[in-house]
């Protein structure tokens, strides 16, 4: 890795918010005569880098003046991007996040923060497929503002993911994603080298596609669905040599049952939140046509999805299906989970036994505690 001030840069970046990076577009460009464009800059929204005749400086555009400019290459700035990730990733763990290739399907709510949250952690190989554009009504929860209605989604996320890391080799699929859309997709990331697929299309034969190409080419793939307040996680290690739909169903199976059917064999209905299944009811009366979703499911849904990244890298052994509903204080596991986190296990004796006290207590005074 190439030697720089770091200090130097981090003062630099700290001292005022502005500091951006530019592109010299043309390799005889110069610093100087950059600053020449000074007031066309401070109004760009779009500056990228030009990594083929490029070079990447920190400018500062405080007051319309070139100041405290200091160079900056590719693998100084990924440095300084992971340089917080330290003490909590591991350098294994971040070498394998930034060399593997990640796939999102779908970069709505959750597929957008998921795409997002990659580059923070050091991606640098990311693609993103969505036909959508964006509308009013994604602003709740989505990437994007006032100004970004009628944009595709995927470059308003592309735009985030740049301006995050300038570096990212960002693929962008602006088209409606169909089973052998996909599956081409996948194939072409996964000749490139390691690959995790995440799954967040609301397309039943596309998602039946991207686990029927993931389960061949040996990718693991996470679907991560905001559900009312709650968040729901799927982990299919196919990289394990995983059976498809971890043996939940055939492939035969899936085609023939409709989307809801599909994601029923995965989530109880004893676990989705009671705001979401009266939702529900409400749009197949026709008294809603829309799913409701907030910011806070779908931020949720990324983290978790974020977390079984790490967790594959880790090498640790994963749950495969998991619901997170903090809003109503609950943490429930499949019932093929019985390896609970020691932290979970001791809240739950801690419970357990403060209620067999209260039972005792009760019983003493001759009261009866409700179930």
């Amino acid at each position: 890795m190439a030697s720089f001030d770091q200090k130097l840069c981090r003062d630099l970046v700290v001292k005022d918010p502005r500091m951006t990076l530019i592109d010299l577009r043309s390799p005889n460009d110069t610093v100087d005569t950059v600053s020449e464009t000074d007031n066309d800059l401070t109004q760009s929204t779009n500056v990228r880098v030009n990594q083929q005749n490029g070079t990447t400086v920190l400018y500062n555009f405080a007051n319309s003046t070139r100041v405290n400019v200091a160079p900056l290459d590719e693998e100084n700035y990924y440095e300084i991007l992971t340089s917080r990730n330290q003490m909590i990733i591991s350098p294994k763990v971040q070498q394998n996040i930034r060399n593997t290739q990640f796939v999102v399907f779908g970069v709505g709510s959750t597929g957008g923060d998921i795409a997002v949250i990659l580059a923070q952690f050091g991606a640098t190989k990311i693609t993103i497929a969505d036909l959508d554009v964006l509308d009013g009504s994604n602003l709740n929860r989505q990437h994007g503002s006032y100004y970004s209605i009628g944009r595709h989604k995927t470059e308003i996320i592309a735009d985030v993911i740049y301006d995050i890391n300038p570096y990212v080799d960002l693929k962008i699929y602006s088209e409606r994603i169909v089973p052998e859309k996909a599956s081409e997709i996948l194939a072409q990331c996964a000749n490139q080298g390691k690959t995790i697929v995440f799954s967040e299309l609301d397309d039943k034969d596309v998602i039946i596609e991207i686990h029927k190409i993931a389960h061949e080419r040996r990718i693991a793939a996470i679907c991560a669905t905001d559900i009312g307040h709650a968040c729901h996680l799927a982990i299919f290690r196919y990289d394990l040599g995983e059976s498809i739909f971890a043996g939940r169903l055939s492939l035969e199976d899936a085609r023939g049952m409709s989307l809801m059917a599909l994601m029923a064999k995965f989530i109880k209905i004893s676990e989705i939140p009671k705001e979401y299944i009266t939702a529900v009811l409400a749009m197949m009366k026709g008294t809603i046509d829309f799913i409701p979703q907030v910011a806070t499911a779908s931020k949720k849904s990324a983290a978790v999805a974020m977390e079984a990244v790490i967790g594959i890298f880790e090498g640790k052994k994963l749950r495969t299906f998991a619901m997170h509903d903090t809003c109503n204080q609950q943490l429930r596991w499949s019932s093929r989970v019985t390896d609970l986190p020691l932290r979970i296990q001791g809240l739950i004796a801690l419970l357990t036994e403060k209620r067999r006290l209260l039972k005792t207590s009760s019983k003493a005074n001759g009261l009866v505690t409700p179930k």
